[in-house]
């Protein structure tokens, strides 16, 4: 049973991955989205020199849509009641009063976005109804409130992704993995296999430029809901996946849920492959020290249907008993396990 757990902004020497480790991870994370390759190739020349047996999984951003990089203000906080206004990057640049407006990239065309019924970002905390779709923008009413800042993930509810690409910082930051051989490189937000076999001709491409070039496994995360459409060629082509229910929460009703993740289960069972679950792992473990009742049932109830893991996102990467968490975890993996056989 896999333990794998996010290298957040509270890991701030080896000595934390050291007890990281030490309190059960199996496999750390590095996540490109938010982390930088000089504080991952620290971590990483560290646990190879010293962890040789220990898996890395690079995460890649893959098609989510965030706010980008040209947006001005360092954050922002909206309020309810609040017009804002995402829009495309050139349509931002040409903005002259660009108060209101949230520049956005997406590795597809806008008009995917243009039929949204809602903007969501955080999780589903911060709201957005839509008022007005222009061809390059979207008036938006804050119905929930919160901080906008560069980068951050926005879900489009109700979105038809037609078939998206690697982006340029996607191809970068492959390279980057497979130049420092990392194991198992994670596409998110797949739609399709056409982006699954895009990956691995890409990284085969490099098989004769890398010295000790090695083929990494290649996962795929299931969070939106073309993914599920599309589950039964994802999961052929991938290696692994990963179920994102962060991100799924907001892209699907909260009540269809449990249904897509029997179904995921029972297809994962059949194929052989791993299948991890990740986000509301141990959600209340960020900020509390005693999980629910509920979050412990989903555990035991994944080992019993078959998971071959769990992945640890907020619960490890900016909680303030992240080894705690860790270690919590891995008792209960390992007690259910038992169980289960």
């Amino acid at each position: 049973m896999k333990l794998i757990c996010s290298i957040g902004p509270i890991v701030k020497s080896i000595y934390d991955i050291d007890n990281m480790l030490c309190s059960g991870m199996d496999i750390p994370r590095f996540n490109f989205s938010h982390i930088s390759y000089e504080k991952s190739e620290k971590f990483i020349n560290y646990i190879q020199n010293k962890y040789k047996e220990t898996k890395i999984l690079g995460d890649i951003q893959g098609n989510k849509i965030r706010v980008s990089n040209i947006y001005e203000d360092k954050e922002i906080k909206v309020n309810t009641g609040q017009v804002i206004i995402f829009s495309t990057e050139d349509f931002y640049r040409k903005s002259l009063n660009k108060n209101n407006i949230v520049p956005i990239v997406y590795n597809g065309e806008f008009d995917d976005i243009l039929e949204a019924k809602e903007i969501l970002m955080k999780d589903g905390t911060m709201k957005f109804k839509i008022v007005e779709r222009n061809k390059d923008n979207i008036k938006t009413q804050v119905v929930l409130g919160g901080i906008i800042r560069k980068e951050k993930g926005i879900n489009a509810k109700g979105m038809k992704r037609k078939y998206t690409y690697l982006s340029s910082k996607d191809k970068k930051d492959i390279k980057w993995c497979l130049y420092k051989h990392l194991d198992i490189i994670c596409l998110s937000y797949v739609t399709g296999e056409e982006e699954l076999k895009e990956a691995r001709e890409y990284i085969k491409s490099f098989e004769n430029f890398i010295e000790n070039f090695k083929m990494p496994l290649i996962w795929a995360k299931v969070e939106c809901r073309e993914a599920f459409d599309k589950l039964d060629s994802i999961i052929n082509e991938s290696d692994g996946i990963i179920l994102g229910r962060g991100d799924l929460k907001s892209e699907v009703n909260i009540e269809e849920i449990p249904i897509l993740q029997r179904n995921i289960t029972s297809k994962m069972k059949n194929s052989k492959k791993d299948l991890i679950i990740a986000t509301y792992v141990l959600e209340s473990l960020k900020k509390s020290q005693i999980p629910s009742i509920s979050e412990v049932n989903d555990i035991f109830n994944f080992i019993e249907k078959g998971v071959n893991g769990f992945m640890l996102c907020g619960e490890v990467s900016i909680s303030r008993y992240a080894l705690n968490n860790i270690e919590f975890m891995r008792n209960l993996v390992e007690k259910y396990t038992f169980v289960k056989e």
